[in-house]
């Protein structure tokens, strides 16, 4: 009789790009009114300035919130960046219910991360913002998500 396979549970590798803040906003894109695309999948956010061929960022439309015990602070990721720590990984949710927003605090978490890694350091964003959205959105998701981006 032959032994059965054995199998391992491995760590997967994740290959994250690392997206520093931009530091080129105040030079190229603060006094123009230059459009930021954000199209905003329930899998994946790609995001840039609409002058520029390929998105800024790619990452997976995730947020993660939780507590670090060690350093005992409240930790708050986005992106590949939520599945770095096995805290976070387990943390880890889409503020997506199918393809409709229903979670809008995390919405507003991916939106300000967006807005921080294109280097938009300012109070309010004087850019004319172009947002994708599925088919068929309630009108309830897309009032709020409107709210979000107004405010």
């Amino acid at each position: 009789m032959s032994e059965p396979p054995i199998y391992t549970l491995d760590e997967k590798e994740y290959d994250t790009p690392y997206y520093s803040i931009r530091t080129d906003y105040e030079d190229s894109f603060s006094n123009t009114k230059t459009p930021i695309v954000i199209d905003n999948g329930s899998y994946q956010c790609r995001a840039g300035w609409a002058t520029e061929k390929n998105p800024a960022l790619v990452f997976d439309n995730v947020v993660s919130r939780y507590k670090d015990r060690k350093i005992n602070l409240n930790m708050v990721s986005v992106g590949m960046d939520a599945y770095a720590d096995p805290a976070g990984r387990s943390n880890a949710r889409s503020p997506f219910d199918g393809n409709v927003v229903c979670d809008f605090d995390r919405m507003e978490t991916i939106l300000d991360y967006i807005f921080t890694t294109l280097g938009i350091n300012t109070s309010s964003i004087d850019h004319p913002l172009v947002m994708t959205e599925a088919v068929c959105v309630p009108q309830y998701s897309r009032k709020r998500k409107n709210n979000i981006k107004s405010i």
